[in-house]
């Protein structure tokens, strides 16, 4: 009987402490609640502030339209910053902005251009010798070319001179020139002309491939060095 009476007794003690506790769980749940949005701006929380056209400060709880095209201060209630919102952008600085843009992409593509360029050098030339060898190979075939194109020129200038000569023996004689000698005269003159630009063009290239031999040399080096400073710890 005894042992019962114990046992209901620390049931409704238990019971007790539970509503207790539960009653303080609703007590302090609204209080989390209100606490925990504290700190989140509310309508009236902030104050805007900015100068207009004419210097007046102009303050209010929203945002103002005076100063749509003005930069504005947002303050919280103690007048302290919470943020600045910077003007709009005036045609110019779109402009500019465009430009920076554009120029931007511009940069990136040459940038990818020029790897694609060092991965062939690099797959091309193992060593400056090799770059050194073919730079010989290019230069030497246009040199010998260049000669060519001028004993060309030369040979058909000699052809067109004893040509003349002949025309100029006949004439003396009072006689008229036969048409054929006068084509080869022609067809000489014309064939020494374009022996003479092809030489002359073939100078232009041959300072043009020397240029570039020199710049993939210079481009070869400096991507040695800097591959020898990646390698170095």
């Amino acid at each position: 009987m005894a042992m019962l009476l114990l046992l209901i007794g620390n049931n409704m003690e238990s019971s007790k402490i539970n509503k207790f506790y539960a009653a303080s769980l609703l007590v302090s749940v609204p209080l989390f609640v209100c606490a925990s949005g504290s700190d989140a701006p509310s309508a009236g929380s902030q104050i805007f502030l900015c100068k207009d056209a004419t210097g007046r400060t102009i303050t209010s709880d929203r945002p103002i339209a005076e100063c749509a095209d003005r930069a504005t201060k947002v303050l919280r209630k103690d007048g302290t910053v919470r943020r600045e919102i910077p003007p709009p952008l005036t045609a110019e600085q779109k402009l500019a902005r465009k430009q920076a843009e554009e120029k931007r992409k511009a940069d990136e593509i040459a940038a990818q251009e020029q790897k694609h360029k060092d991965h062939v050098l690099l797959s091309t030339y193992r060593s400056e010798k090799e770059i050194e060898a073919a730079r010989e190979r290019t230069v030497g075939q246009l040199r010998s070319d260049i000669i060519e194109a001028n004993t060309a020129a030369d040979m058909a200038d000699r052809k067109r001179r004893l040509a003349s000569a002949e025309i100029d023996k006949i004439k003396a004689k009072k006689a008229r020139p036969p048409a054929e000698l006068l084509h080869q005269v022609e067809e000489a003159e014309q064939s020494a002309n374009a022996e003479r630009k092809r030489a002359d063009k073939l100078e232009v290239d041959l300072v043009a491939q020397k240029s570039k031999y020199d710049t993939i040399m210079a481009r070869f080096r400096d991507l040695m060095k800097a591959e020898g400073s990646a390698k170095k710890p």
